[in-house]
């Protein structure tokens, strides 16, 4: 069974449209959709509680794989994921950290986006 049978989620895949400034230096990102309604499957791999000055830090280490048609780089950026219903499973943005080519498929490990 390949990868592509358990891509039972959705997702839109933002890249930056921004131009640089005349001198060469890169603009505030401007999104727009490069991939639209993506089949995908994302999971956690890790969860930890980080418990500081009476506050609860939950971390997890999001990783999502895509069908091997979509090309995708760490200047990419995934909104919120979604199940079939269209329901979300996941809230985004995310940026990409890294993109990782397996036997079949792309898996890619997010990180919410910063602004």
């Amino acid at each position: 069974m390949g990868a592509r049978s358990q891509m039972t989620m959705r997702v839109d895949i933002d890249h930056d449209v921004a131009p640089d400034d005349p001198y060469g230096n890169p603009m505030p990102p401007q999104w727009e959709i490069q991939y639209d309604d993506q089949p995908c499957f994302a999971w956690t791999t890790a969860r930890e509680e980080v418990m500081s000055n009476n506050q609860t830090i939950v971390l997890e280490n999001l990783r999502v794989m895509l069908p091997k048609e979509v090309g995708i780089n760490e200047r990419y950026r995934m909104n919120s994921i979604r199940d079939r219903m269209d329901l979300v499973t996941f809230e985004g943005p995310f940026d990409i950290k890294s993109v990782e080519w397996k036997r079949d498929h792309w898996e890619c490990a997010l990180e919410r986006a910063s602004g």
